[in-house]
């Protein structure tokens, strides 16, 4: 299951990353590669922002008790 705490962590992990390619390689003139890791990496920052907010969502269904199947939807 996701949980805040997880999503957290993983944009952490992706900050860090960014923070080290930029130290190694710097703003300037750098290899292309890692335009592309820097750009991928926020990419997937942002996504994770976006999960973090639906989990704040409140869904109709948080309260429904079930009635067919196995449990909540």
């Amino acid at each position: 299951m996701e949980t805040k705490e997880n999503i957290q962590a993983y944009i952490d992990r992706l900050q860090s990353d960014c923070e080290r390619l930029a130290a190694q390689y710097g703003t300037g003139v750098r290899p292309s590669w890692v335009s592309t890791e820097l750009s991928i990496a926020y990419h997937k920052i942002e996504g994770a922002k976006q999960r973090m907010k639906i989990l704040d969502l409140e869904s109709p269904c948080d309260d429904w008790s079930g009635g067919y199947g196995k449990g909540q939807l």
